[in-house]
């Protein structure tokens, strides 16, 4: 009698396994691409996995305006930040800033109020 590859066994039938067109390994692969991508650049955003009924899956980030007064930014990094501006007679101002050791780098001429992530960049369209 032959003996059995118990490892070969258990893989092939999760691989059978079919959740809306995906295999269970695509889905593990999936989930892990999920939860990396949330533990990259965006700290203070909300993001959620949405499949759709093919079972496409996108990760839709939704980012927002963070008050200084509820988190400052946990990594070194350029920020979209919005200020109040000293010198131009308190006007709000919004730009890119450098976050680094644990303090707005170059703030003199004002006062950091909200910060945000910056967005993706443009992916270049293939032609």
């Amino acid at each position: 009698m032959a003996e059995l590859d118990m490892d070969k066994i258990v893989k092939d039938a999760i691989d059978s396994l079919v959740i809306d067109g995906k295999s269970l390994s695509e889905w593990v692969q999936l989930i892990k691409e999920y939860e990396e991508h949330k533990q990259k650049s965006y700290t203070g955003c909300e993001s959620k996995l949405v499949i759709d009924g093919n079972g496409n899956m996108t990760i839709v980030v939704k980012q927002g305006w963070i008050s200084v007064k509820d988190r400052l930014p946990e990594k070194p990094g350029k920020y979209l930040v919005y200020a109040q501006h000293w010198i131009a007679g308190v006007r709000p101002i919004i730009k890119c800033e450098l976050w680094i050791h644990d303090k707005w780098d170059k703030t003199d001429a004002f006062e950091v109020t909200h910060w945000m992530p910056l967005p993706e960049p443009p992916k270049e369209e293939q032609k």
